[in-house]
C-alpha cells in the first residue's frame, strides 16, 4: 500500500474483510496504516457487522476511507440460503451504516444482487424499496446497487457443482459450452443459469425494472 501510494493517488481497495484472519490481525494492519498516514482513499470491505469500536478505530488510522457492504439482499433468509455464516440483521446493517456516516466515512457502498436461490420478482423489488430505506436514514453518502450475478454463475463455486441443492439450472458445464454462450445475440442469452423461481427472460426483465426504480430514488 505505501508504494502503490507513492506512484498513484488513487483509491486503495482491500478486497475482503480485515477480520477474516481474526481481530488481531486486522488491529495490526490498522496500526500499521496509522503510522504510514496515506492520502489515498482507503475502502475497507465488511463481510460481517463488525464489533462496537471497529469503525473508530478505522477512523482514527486512516484520514480517507470509504466501506463497502455486499448483503445482497434486503431478505435476512435468502442471505442465510447463499452463506450461513452472514448472520447478520438489517437493523446491524443499518447501524453500521449510521456508525460510518457519523465518523470521517467518505462513502458507503451498498451492494444488491439478482439471481440468489429462492429469490422472486417480488423479492428483487423489495429489496430496492430497502434501498428507500437506507436513503431515508443516511445522506448523499451511501449508495446503492443491483446488479444480476452474470454473465455465469462461476465454475467450481458450490452453485455450480451442486445447481439442484441451490435451485440453479445450468445451461452450460464445459469451456467450449460456455464459450458458445458468450456469443448469444442477447446478455440474457449469455446467462449460464436460470433459477427455479425466475428464468433467464424473467432474471434479464426485473433487472431493468429494478435498476430503473433504484435510478429513480437517486434521483428524488
Amino acid at each position: 500500500m505505501a508504494e502503490i501510494s507513492r506512484i498513484s493517488r488513487g483509491p486503495i481497495f482491500l478486497v475482503g474483510d480485515l477480520r477474516q484472519a481474526g481481530d488481531e490481525h486486522a488491529h495490526e494492519v490498522l496500526d500499521r496504516l496509522r503510522v504510514l498516514r496515506l492520502k489515498n482513499e482507503i475502502v475497507f470491505e465488511l463481510f460481517e457487522m463488525p464489533p462496537a469500536g471497529y469503525l473508530a478505530k478505522i477512523d482514527d488510522s486512516v484520514r480517507n476511507w470509504s466501506l463497502e457492504l455486499s448483503p445482497e439482499s434486503h431478505d435476512e433468509s435468502l442471505r442465510r440460503t447463499q452463506d450461513q455464516s452472514v448472520a447478520y440483521t438489517n437493523a446491524e446493517l443499518e447501524k453500521t451504516i449510521r456508525t460510518a456516516l457519523a465518523l470521517r466515512c467518505h462513502r458507503v457502498d451498498v451492494f444488491f444482487m439478482i439471481g440468489l436461490p429462492r429469490q422472486t420478482r417480488a423479492s428483487v423489488m423489495h429489496s430496492i424499496h430497502f434501498c428507500e430505506r437506507l436513503f431515508q436514514q443516511s445522506d448523499r453518502r451511501l449508495s446503492c446497487f443491483v446488479s444480476p450475478l452474470g454473465p455465469f454463475l462461476d465454475p467450481a463455486s458450490r452453485g455450480f457443482e451442486s445447481p439442484q441443492e441451490f435451485g440453479y439450472r445450468l445451461f452450460a458445464h464445459t469451456l467450449e459450452e460456455h464459450r458458445q454462450l458468450l456469443v448469444q445475440p442477447t446478455w440474457s442469452r449469455i446467462l449460464n443459469y436460470e433459477t427455479e423461481w425466475m428464468s433467464r427472460e424473467e432474471l434479464a426483465a426485473v433487472t431493468y425494472d429494478a435498476a430503473e426504480e433504484l435510478n429513480a430514488l437517486k434521483l428524488a
